[in-house]
């Protein structure tokens, strides 16, 4: 029997084309209709006539294949093209894009770990962040991990960017299940440290990211004042990864306590959804804001950090009734009339 052909990356760009263009989806519902039996290899030749491989510009045909939706993307030929762009979309399903990195790694006549140390090693800080996110959704439907753990491991040092480094990192942490020795081996390393933390929030298992939580907080939570500015880091990828978002309310009220870190700490609590505030800290809570505006001068309370902290605090007031309310009310009042 003849091999099978593989569909070339102009056919699915043609036929992307083609989905994206009334007339070319006309044409192609007419030959469905009338000739049922047709089959796909004979529309692929048409639409390969229409848009020869020869006269497709590999840029074109990659911004043809970005502009289609996913629903027209999954309907295309999976071409080594195809399942690039396949590989980037966020609204793709795991199982699709296992599926797509296998045929990406056939169609390279490569492994699955090769192709994805590849697609690893092309990102850049142009790379979207979903594209990041899938990429270390990926490591699961490598069968060799060892071997990519070797390698994946060398990437978090040796890779070309930042951007690398950080993929390759959070694939690193979905192989062995924690962050454990990665801590350990960068906690005297600033650069490294704040690297590996910006990296936490790409590992794709919410379980894992819960795991990873408790180091960051830890970290946190310690009182050294030596690493201010990477613990302000620290703040924005705690409030960054997945889940826990009450214990992430109760340590910001903690956080705001600590010198250099009232900012960072209320900013970071403005963005957790209200279900997640604990009522019964509240009223603390919003006393230290209250003083923490106050103790700035009245020019300064125009800064956006300062005019978050009085957005965030009159939030607060409209969850409090009665004398409790009021007093919060008329105290916003009068730090606004001070700063007029």
């Amino acid at each position: 029997m003849a091999d099978a052909i593989e569909p070339s990356d102009g056919a699915a760009v043609a036929e992307a084309a083609a989905l994206r263009q009334p007339v070319f989806r006309f044409a192609l519902t007419d030959v469905v209709v009338i000739g049922a039996a047709v089959s796909i290899t004979a529309v692929l030749c048409w639409l390969a006539y229409v848009f020869p491989k020869s006269g497709v510009d590999p840029a074109a045909g990659a911004t043809i294949l970005a502009d289609a939706s996913t629903s027209e993307l999954l309907k295309l030929p999976r071409t080594v093209q195809a399942c690039q762009e396949l590989l980037q979309r966020s609204d793709v399903d795991s199982e699709t894009l296992h599926a797509a990195l296998i045929r990406l790694a056939r169609l390279q006549h490569k492994t699955t770990a090769e192709s994805l140390l590849e697609l690893t090693n092309a990102v850049d800080a142009s790379t979207s962040e979903r594209r990041l996110r899938n990429l270390t959704r990926l490591a699961e439907v490598v069968r060799d991990k060892d071997d990519l753990r070797d390698r994946i491991e060398a990437l978090t040092k040796t890779g070309d960017n930042r951007q690398t480094r950080q993929v390759a990192t959070a694939i690193l942490i979905s192989i062995n299940g924690n962050a454990d020795a990665l801590f350990a081996a960068t906690s005297r390393n600033t650069e490294q440290l704040s690297e590996l933390l910006q990296a936490l929030p790409l590992v794709h298992s919410a379980e894992l990211q819960a795991r990873v939580y408790d180091k960051v907080r830890q970290f946190l939570l310690d009182k050294d004042e030596a690493r201010l500015e990477l613990k302000k880091t620290a703040m924005v990828v705690m409030v960054d990864l997945q889940g826990r978002e009450k214990i992430k309310a109760l340590d910001l009220i903690r956080l705001v306590e600590i010198k250099g870190l009232q900012n960072a700490a209320i900013d970071g609590f403005s963005k957790l959804p209200m279900q997640a505030w604990p009522r019964g800290e509240l009223g603390q809570f919003a006393a230290r804001i209250t003083s923490w505006i106050a103790y700035h001068s009245p020019a300064d309370r125009r800064t956006p950090e300062l005019q978050t902290a009085m957005s965030l605090a009159q939030r607060i007031s409209e969850l409090f009734t009665g004398e409790e309310r009021q007093r919060l009310v008329d105290r916003l009042t009068q730090l606004r009339v001070e700063s007029d």
